[in-house]
C-alpha cells in the first residue's frame, strides 16, 4: 500500500495540525502490517510520537468512562432481571 502523506491543502485555509494528524491515521489504519506501507511525504517522527489531538483524547477519554458505566448498568439489569448466566465479572 502506498500512502502519499503529503500535506493537501484546499482553499483558502491552511490545514490545522489536528485534522492532519487525522487523516493520516486513517490512511495509516487501513493496512494490516506494517511491512505492506510505502510512505510518501511523511511528517516526521515527531509528529506521529505526540500522539492523538487533546480533543480526540479528550472524547476517547469520555467514551471509555460512558462505557464503564452501560456495563454497569446492564450488569445491574441482568441480576435484577435473572439472566445471571449472562453476567461476564471483569
Amino acid at each position: 500500500m502506498i500512502l502519499d502523506c503529503g500535506r493537501h491543502e484546499v482553499g483558502n485555509g491552511k490545514k490545522e495540525d489536528d485534522d492532519w494528524w487525522l487523516e493520516l491515521y486513517v490512511l495509516l489504519s487501513r493496512a494490516t502490517r506494517h511491512e505492506d506501507l510505502l510512505l510518501m511525504r511523511a511528517p516526521r517522527i515527531e509528529f506521529f510520537l505526540a500522539g492523538p489531538p487533546a480533543g480526540l483524547r479528550k472524547q476517547l477519554e469520555q467514551f471509555a468512562a460512558r462505557t464503564k458505566r452501560c456495563r454497569r448498568e446492564a450488569t445491574a439489569l441482568a441480576r435484577e432481571l435473572g439472566f445471571t448466566e449472562f453476567i461476564r465479572e471483569a
